[in-house]
């Protein structure tokens, strides 16, 4: 039921979000007082805390990415009236007509797709149809933008990219990335090599595996509470970007990690428990609307009950709107106002 409820989610996102490339008269998906865009930091809290605490999650976010681009790719390929056999034979093109053709139509539809929703900028850099290799550049990258990390971390965008070509071309493709902006890296850039090359098949086990993540909550939320920029495009995202996120990588696997998910919304709480009194004060009726507020987060409304707590609404927020709006993706916003409540009403 879960995984059906996921795969009907993502779809949703992706034709959403193709409309509005498509049709410049397509109606707004906005959220009535929010609007259509968030904080990447939201995003990018969330992935980041379970990477540090849940080994598995490289390859959840990974096979979110893939499942998701390799389903819509055919859609997009359908929207535009190509024929899912366009590229059949590929493998005997020179090297000139397939980077062109490809350039062509990811150009047309994923590079502004992805730039509309400020996901970043993706380039096709090289294409080798011989040996089903590829390599793409993302500038801009709203997975790692602003954050800092030992090696390569932009999993779902690598997942995703593989998982496009895959669908596009019929054939098994596996990513790799070999440059990241939160390494130090002038773009984000990755190999995409055919999945019957044994080598390719362990350098992304490798790349998943040994992957280690120390997110600091307080100090990247701090940036864009300060309304300093972590990439020149801007610390906004579209909100179909974020839903893709959570469809993906966070609906399709939460029998597995709902528990890890309130922890890590209970430990972001904690730790941006400071951050919040200092720039919002310590009352949670005031604080907690305004923080999630300036994040174009949620609404969030704080009302005394009559046990001398405080009755909790919460509207407009991602994991419970458009259509995700019959999901189950509370855990982790839960367990984040949980401590931040808990924090600010206790002793200082």
């Amino acid at each position: 039921m879960r995984a059906q409820q996921a795969e009907n989610a993502i779809d949703e996102i992706w034709s959403k979000a193709l409309d509005k490339i498509m049709k410049a008269d397509a109606p707004s998906q906005d959220r009535p007082e929010l609007g259509s865009e968030i904080d990447l930091a939201v995003a990018q809290a969330g992935s980041s805390t379970l990477l540090s605490s849940v080994p598995t999650f490289t390859k959840m976010l990974y096979s979110g990415g893939y499942n998701a681009a390799t389903r819509n790719t055919y859609l997009v390929l359908r929207r535009l009236g190509m024929p899912t056999d366009f590229f059949w034979k590929f493998g005997y093109w020179d090297e000139k007509r397939a980077f062109e053709t490809l350039d062509k139509v990811i150009s047309r539809v994923f590079t502004a797709l992805m730039s509309k929703q400020k996901m970043g900028e993706l380039q096709l850099v090289a294409v080798h149809p011989d040996t089903a290799t590829f390599e793409i550049a993302f500038e801009n990258c709203a997975e790692c933008a602003g954050l800092t990390a030992s090696a390569p971390m932009c999993f779902f965008h690598g997942g995703s990219f593989a998982g496009m070509l895959a669908a596009m071309l019929d054939e098994g493709l596996s990513a790799t990335e070999v440059e990241c902006v939160a390494t130090g890296g002038e773009r984000c850039r990755f190999m995409i090599r055919s999945s019957d090359d044994r080598a390719s098949v362990v350098a992304l086990d490798r790349w998943c595996a040994e992957f280690e993540c120390h997110f600091e909550p307080e100090r990247r939320f701090g940036v864009s509470l300060k309304n300093q920029m972590v990439r020149p495009t801007g610390n906004m995202v579209d909100i179909h970007y974020y839903q893709m996120l959570l469809a993906g990588a966070f609906l399709s696997n939460i029998d597995l990690i709902e528990r890890a998910c309130f922890e890590a919304g209970q430990a972001i709480g904690k730790s941006l428990l400071d951050t919040v009194r200092d720039m919002f004060g310590d009352d949670p009726s005031v604080a907690l609307p305004s923080f999630y507020k300036s994040l174009r987060y949620a609404n969030v409304v704080l009302a005394p009950s009559d046990d001398g707590g405080f009755e909790i609404k919460i509207s407009e927020a991602p994991e419970h709107f458009g259509s995700l709006e019959r999901s189950s993706l509370v855990p982790f916003l839960s367990g984040e106002i949980e401590s931040l409540v808990s924090g600010l009403t206790g002793p200082l």
